[in-house]
Protein backbone atom coordinates (compact mmCIF):
# COMPACT_ATOMS: atom_id res chain seq x y z
CA UNK A 1 0.00 0.00 0.00
CA UNK A 2 1.62 3.21 -1.14
CA UNK A 3 2.87 5.81 2.10
CA UNK A 4 0.56 8.23 1.63
CA UNK A 5 -2.21 5.88 1.50
CA UNK A 6 -1.80 4.71 4.45
CA UNK A 7 -1.16 8.06 6.41
CA UNK A 8 -4.75 8.94 5.40
CA UNK A 9 -6.44 5.30 6.62
CA UNK A 10 -4.76 6.20 9.63
CA UNK A 11 -5.93 9.22 9.96
CA UNK A 12 -9.52 8.63 9.03
CA UNK A 13 -9.79 6.20 11.98
CA UNK A 14 -8.33 8.57 14.13
CA UNK A 15 -11.39 11.00 12.95
CA UNK A 16 -13.66 8.67 12.93
CA UNK A 17 -15.73 8.82 16.19
CA UNK A 18 -15.39 12.72 15.81
CA UNK A 19 -17.33 12.46 12.63
CA UNK A 20 -19.98 10.07 14.32
CA UNK A 21 -20.42 12.68 16.98
CA UNK A 22 -20.99 15.60 14.42
CA UNK A 23 -23.38 13.95 12.44
CA UNK A 24 -25.55 12.79 15.65
CA UNK A 25 -25.38 16.01 17.10
CA UNK A 26 -26.15 17.59 13.67
CA UNK A 27 -29.12 15.40 13.48
CA UNK A 28 -30.83 16.73 17.06
CA UNK A 29 -29.81 19.99 15.90
CA UNK A 30 -32.20 19.54 12.62
CA UNK A 31 -34.92 18.37 14.96
CA UNK A 32 -34.63 20.82 16.92
CA UNK A 33 -35.24 23.42 14.38
CA UNK A 34 -38.31 21.48 13.01
CA UNK A 35 -39.88 21.15 16.95
CA UNK A 36 -38.88 24.82 17.43
CA UNK A 37 -38.91 27.57 15.67
CA UNK A 38 -37.46 31.10 15.99
CA UNK A 39 -40.12 33.28 18.45
CA UNK A 40 -40.53 35.11 15.27
CA UNK A 41 -41.69 32.34 12.86
CA UNK A 42 -44.92 31.65 15.77
CA UNK A 43 -47.87 34.21 15.74
CA UNK A 44 -49.29 35.78 18.70
CA UNK A 45 -52.29 33.67 18.39
CA UNK A 46 -50.35 30.08 18.35
CA UNK A 47 -50.96 28.27 21.50
CA UNK A 48 -47.32 26.22 22.39
CA UNK A 49 -47.95 22.66 22.62
CA UNK A 50 -44.68 21.54 25.66
CA UNK A 51 -43.49 18.32 26.56
CA UNK A 52 -44.01 16.98 30.15
CA UNK A 53 -40.48 15.67 30.08
CA UNK A 54 -38.86 17.76 27.44
CA UNK A 55 -35.86 15.95 26.72
CA UNK A 56 -33.81 19.06 25.47
CA UNK A 57 -37.13 19.36 23.34
CA UNK A 58 -39.34 22.93 24.28
CA UNK A 59 -42.86 22.78 22.23
CA UNK A 60 -44.65 21.13 19.54
CA UNK A 61 -46.68 24.51 17.94
CA UNK A 62 -49.14 22.55 15.79
CA UNK A 63 -49.99 19.47 14.12
CA UNK A 64 -48.11 20.00 11.26
CA UNK A 65 -45.18 19.98 13.55
CA UNK A 66 -46.16 16.96 15.67
CA UNK A 67 -46.44 14.92 12.19
CA UNK A 68 -42.98 16.05 11.31
CA UNK A 69 -41.92 15.20 14.57
CA UNK A 70 -43.16 11.46 14.05
CA UNK A 71 -41.98 11.12 10.95
CA UNK A 72 -38.62 12.04 11.83
CA UNK A 73 -38.25 9.75 14.60
CA UNK A 74 -40.17 6.89 12.41
CA UNK A 75 -43.35 6.28 14.74
CA UNK A 76 -45.63 4.62 12.58
CA UNK A 77 -48.56 2.65 14.44
CA UNK A 78 -48.37 -0.08 12.70
CA UNK A 79 -45.04 -1.12 13.39
CA UNK A 80 -46.27 -0.64 17.05
CA UNK A 81 -49.03 -2.81 16.25
CA UNK A 82 -47.11 -5.23 14.35
CA UNK A 83 -44.56 -5.88 17.38
CA UNK A 84 -41.47 -4.60 15.37
CA UNK A 85 -41.13 -0.96 17.29
CA UNK A 86 -41.37 0.36 20.74
CA UNK A 87 -42.94 3.59 21.09
CA UNK A 88 -40.96 6.60 21.67
CA UNK A 89 -41.21 8.60 25.13
CA UNK A 90 -42.64 11.76 24.07
CA UNK A 91 -45.05 13.28 26.70
CA UNK A 92 -47.19 16.21 24.47
CA UNK A 93 -48.60 18.27 27.30
CA UNK A 94 -51.34 19.57 25.20
CA UNK A 95 -53.24 18.79 21.72
CA UNK A 96 -52.01 21.25 19.30
CA UNK A 97 -53.82 23.84 17.52
CA UNK A 98 -55.54 22.35 14.30
CA UNK A 99 -56.62 19.22 15.18
CA UNK A 100 -60.08 19.70 14.29
CA UNK A 101 -59.22 21.59 10.92
CA UNK A 102 -57.51 17.92 10.00
CA UNK A 103 -60.19 17.04 7.48
CA UNK A 104 -59.57 13.22 6.83
CA UNK A 105 -60.89 11.81 9.78
CA UNK A 106 -58.13 8.76 9.43
CA UNK A 107 -55.06 11.15 9.62
CA UNK A 108 -56.56 12.66 12.77
CA UNK A 109 -57.48 9.53 14.72
CA UNK A 110 -53.92 8.42 13.55
CA UNK A 111 -52.54 11.60 14.95
CA UNK A 112 -54.10 11.81 18.30
CA UNK A 113 -53.43 7.82 19.26
CA UNK A 114 -50.00 8.74 18.47
CA UNK A 115 -49.97 11.71 20.89
CA UNK A 116 -51.58 9.83 23.58
CA UNK A 117 -50.67 6.53 23.36
CA UNK A 118 -47.01 7.66 25.12
CA UNK A 119 -48.69 9.55 27.57
CA UNK A 120 -50.58 6.31 28.95
CA UNK A 121 -48.14 4.00 28.90
CA UNK A 122 -46.16 6.19 30.98
CA UNK A 123 -48.53 6.51 33.70
CA UNK A 124 -49.50 2.24 33.03
CA UNK A 125 -45.53 2.07 33.98
CA UNK A 126 -45.46 3.79 36.87
CA UNK A 127 -48.36 1.57 38.44
CA UNK A 128 -46.60 -1.25 37.17
CA UNK A 129 -43.56 -0.07 38.99
CA UNK A 130 -46.16 -0.13 42.48
CA UNK A 131 -47.60 -3.16 41.69
CA UNK A 132 -44.02 -5.01 41.44
CA UNK A 133 -43.26 -3.59 45.06
CA UNK A 134 -46.23 -5.28 46.26
CA UNK A 135 -45.93 -8.35 44.82
CA UNK A 136 -42.22 -8.27 46.42
CA UNK A 137 -43.62 -7.67 49.53
CA UNK A 138 -46.31 -10.15 49.49
CA UNK A 139 -43.67 -12.99 48.83
CA UNK A 140 -42.22 -12.06 51.41
CA UNK A 141 -44.57 -12.04 53.99
CA UNK A 142 -45.70 -15.75 52.22
CA UNK A 143 -42.22 -16.23 53.21
CA UNK A 144 -42.74 -14.73 57.07
CA UNK A 145 -39.85 -12.82 56.78
CA UNK A 146 -39.85 -9.61 58.50
CA UNK A 147 -40.76 -6.08 56.71
CA UNK A 148 -38.48 -3.35 57.11
CA UNK A 149 -39.74 0.04 57.76
CA UNK A 150 -39.44 0.88 54.51
CA UNK A 151 -41.50 -1.45 53.13
CA UNK A 152 -44.27 -0.75 55.96
CA UNK A 153 -43.96 2.95 54.86
CA UNK A 154 -44.91 2.25 51.51
CA UNK A 155 -47.71 -0.10 52.76
CA UNK A 156 -49.52 2.86 54.60
CA UNK A 157 -48.34 5.23 51.44
CA UNK A 158 -50.15 3.11 49.04
CA UNK A 159 -53.46 2.29 51.52
CA UNK A 160 -53.64 6.45 51.37
CA UNK A 161 -53.06 6.91 47.38
CA UNK A 162 -55.38 4.06 46.67
CA UNK A 163 -57.92 4.46 49.39
CA UNK A 164 -57.40 1.42 50.92
CA UNK A 165 -59.08 1.45 54.89
CA UNK A 166 -55.84 -1.40 56.05
CA UNK A 167 -51.96 -1.28 54.32
CA UNK A 168 -52.66 -4.86 53.33
CA UNK A 169 -51.16 -6.24 50.13
CA UNK A 170 -53.96 -8.39 49.49
CA UNK A 171 -56.27 -5.04 49.64
CA UNK A 172 -53.96 -2.93 47.63
CA UNK A 173 -53.24 -5.78 44.89
CA UNK A 174 -56.84 -5.46 43.03
CA UNK A 175 -56.69 -1.27 42.80
CA UNK A 176 -52.73 -1.49 42.04
CA UNK A 177 -53.18 -2.66 38.43
CA UNK A 178 -52.94 -1.02 35.19
CA UNK A 179 -55.48 -0.39 32.84
CA UNK A 180 -55.30 -1.65 28.92
CA UNK A 181 -54.27 0.85 26.70
CA UNK A 182 -56.85 0.02 24.11
CA UNK A 183 -59.90 0.99 26.87
CA UNK A 184 -57.62 4.09 27.45
CA UNK A 185 -57.02 5.07 24.21
CA UNK A 186 -60.89 4.52 22.96
CA UNK A 187 -62.67 6.16 25.97
CA UNK A 188 -60.19 9.67 25.25
CA UNK A 189 -61.28 9.34 22.03
CA UNK A 190 -64.66 9.38 22.49
CA UNK A 191 -64.38 12.10 25.41
CA UNK A 192 -62.94 14.45 23.49
CA UNK A 193 -64.04 13.61 20.10
CA UNK A 194 -60.48 12.62 18.97
CA UNK A 195 -58.66 15.39 20.17
CA UNK A 196 -60.93 17.92 19.00
CA UNK A 197 -63.08 19.07 22.14
CA UNK A 198 -63.40 22.19 24.37
CA UNK A 199 -62.80 20.18 26.98
CA UNK A 200 -59.51 18.87 25.54
CA UNK A 201 -58.81 22.30 24.01
CA UNK A 202 -59.37 24.53 26.77
CA UNK A 203 -58.50 22.39 30.16
CA UNK A 204 -56.29 19.28 28.98
CA UNK A 205 -59.02 16.80 30.17
CA UNK A 206 -59.44 14.23 26.98
CA UNK A 207 -61.38 11.68 29.62
CA UNK A 208 -64.15 14.39 30.38
CA UNK A 209 -63.94 13.89 34.47
CA UNK A 210 -66.94 15.11 36.33
CA UNK A 211 -65.95 17.22 39.53
CA UNK A 212 -67.70 19.05 41.77
CA UNK A 213 -64.56 19.79 44.29
CA UNK A 214 -62.34 23.04 44.36
CA UNK A 215 -60.29 21.82 41.45
CA UNK A 216 -60.17 24.00 38.64
CA UNK A 217 -62.63 23.24 36.16
CA UNK A 218 -64.82 23.95 33.29
CA UNK A 219 -68.84 24.56 33.27
CA UNK A 220 -70.44 22.84 30.35
CA UNK A 221 -72.04 24.89 28.09
CA UNK A 222 -75.41 22.72 28.46
CA UNK A 223 -75.55 22.23 32.27
CA UNK A 224 -79.13 21.37 33.51
CA UNK A 225 -80.23 24.25 36.12
CA UNK A 226 -79.35 23.30 39.49
CA UNK A 227 -76.20 21.17 38.60
CA UNK A 228 -72.93 21.99 40.24
CA UNK A 229 -70.43 19.92 38.58
CA UNK A 230 -67.43 20.80 36.28
CA UNK A 231 -65.37 18.86 33.52
CA UNK A 232 -61.96 19.11 35.06
CA UNK A 233 -59.26 20.46 33.81
CA UNK A 234 -55.29 19.52 34.46
CA UNK A 235 -52.03 21.19 33.72
CA UNK A 236 -51.42 18.99 31.16
CA UNK A 237 -52.44 15.68 29.27
CA UNK A 238 -50.57 13.26 31.51
CA UNK A 239 -51.64 14.79 34.72
CA UNK A 240 -55.28 14.18 33.17
CA UNK A 241 -54.12 10.07 32.34
CA UNK A 242 -52.95 9.66 35.33
CA UNK A 243 -56.15 11.05 37.56
CA UNK A 244 -58.18 8.87 34.89
CA UNK A 245 -56.63 5.66 36.04
CA UNK A 246 -56.94 6.67 39.27
CA UNK A 247 -60.44 7.11 39.05
CA UNK A 248 -61.17 3.40 37.64
CA UNK A 249 -58.71 2.03 39.89
CA UNK A 250 -60.46 3.37 43.04
CA UNK A 251 -63.97 4.95 42.44
CA UNK A 252 -66.62 3.35 43.95
CA UNK A 253 -68.83 3.96 40.94
CA UNK A 254 -65.87 1.35 39.27
CA UNK A 255 -65.31 -1.12 41.91
CA UNK A 256 -66.27 -3.80 39.26
CA UNK A 257 -63.96 -2.94 37.30
CA UNK A 258 -60.55 -4.22 39.75
CA UNK A 259 -62.85 -7.01 40.71
CA UNK A 260 -63.05 -8.21 37.52
CA UNK A 261 -59.61 -7.53 36.68
CA UNK A 262 -58.39 -9.83 40.01
CA UNK A 263 -60.28 -12.45 39.07
CA UNK A 264 -58.33 -12.72 35.08
CA UNK A 265 -55.20 -12.11 36.65
CA UNK A 266 -56.11 -14.84 38.83
CA UNK A 267 -57.52 -17.29 35.93
CA UNK A 268 -54.34 -16.46 33.83
CA UNK A 269 -52.51 -13.54 33.90
CA UNK A 270 -53.89 -11.50 30.90
CA UNK A 271 -56.35 -9.22 30.36
CA UNK A 272 -59.00 -9.13 28.44
CA UNK A 273 -60.02 -5.67 26.80
CA UNK A 274 -63.18 -6.57 25.62
CA UNK A 275 -64.47 -8.33 28.41
CA UNK A 276 -63.49 -5.41 31.04
CA UNK A 277 -64.87 -2.69 29.71
CA UNK A 278 -68.54 -3.84 30.77
CA UNK A 279 -67.65 -2.76 34.28
CA UNK A 280 -67.70 0.48 33.41
CA UNK A 281 -71.33 1.33 32.65
CA UNK A 282 -71.18 4.03 35.30
CA UNK A 283 -68.84 5.86 32.90
CA UNK A 284 -71.33 7.10 30.84
CA UNK A 285 -75.90 7.49 31.33
CA UNK A 286 -75.70 5.83 28.14
CA UNK A 287 -75.02 2.34 29.83
CA UNK A 288 -74.86 -0.36 27.52
CA UNK A 289 -75.10 2.06 24.55
CA UNK A 290 -71.62 3.75 25.50
CA UNK A 291 -70.49 0.31 26.25
CA UNK A 292 -70.89 -0.62 22.70
CA UNK A 293 -69.88 2.64 21.48
CA UNK A 294 -66.28 1.64 23.15
CA UNK A 295 -65.94 -1.47 22.17
CA UNK A 296 -66.87 -0.58 18.88
CA UNK A 297 -63.97 2.09 19.15
CA UNK A 298 -61.78 -0.24 20.14
CA UNK A 299 -62.09 -3.03 17.66
CA UNK A 300 -63.03 -0.91 14.54
CA UNK A 301 -59.83 1.80 15.01
CA UNK A 302 -57.60 -1.93 15.66
CA UNK A 303 -56.69 -0.73 19.27
CA UNK A 304 -56.60 -3.98 21.12
CA UNK A 305 -52.84 -4.93 19.74
CA UNK A 306 -51.96 -1.63 21.48
CA UNK A 307 -52.31 -3.62 24.95
CA UNK A 308 -49.02 -4.87 24.27
CA UNK A 309 -47.08 -1.81 22.85
CA UNK A 310 -44.10 -0.56 25.17
CA UNK A 311 -42.23 2.32 25.40
CA UNK A 312 -38.54 2.48 24.84
CA UNK A 313 -35.66 4.71 24.20
CA UNK A 314 -33.84 2.94 20.97
CA UNK A 315 -37.63 2.44 19.67
CA UNK A 316 -36.28 -1.48 18.52
CA UNK A 317 -38.41 -3.56 20.03
CA UNK A 318 -37.47 -5.61 23.14
CA UNK A 319 -39.33 -8.71 24.67
CA UNK A 320 -41.58 -7.41 27.94
CA UNK A 321 -44.20 -8.92 29.85
CA UNK A 322 -47.54 -8.03 28.47
CA UNK A 323 -50.50 -6.89 30.76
Amino acid sequence: MPRGTTKFTAGMMLAWPGLVSIAVVGFWFALWGVLVPSPGSVGSSLRQVALVNPRGIAFVPSVAKLRQVFQRMDYDLETVRNGDRLVPPLYIASVPDGMGQIRQSAERKKLFLQLMLPLVLKANETVRWERQKLLRIKRSINKRASLSDDDRAYLLEMARHYEVRKPLVDLLLPRVDVLPVSIALAQSAIESGWGTSRFVREGNAPFGQWTTASFDGIVPLQRDNGKTHKIRAFENLYASVKSYIHNLNTHRAYRGFPAMRKAMRESGGQLDSLALTVSLRAYSKKGETYIRLLQNIMTGNDLLPLDRARLGGNFARRNGPDI
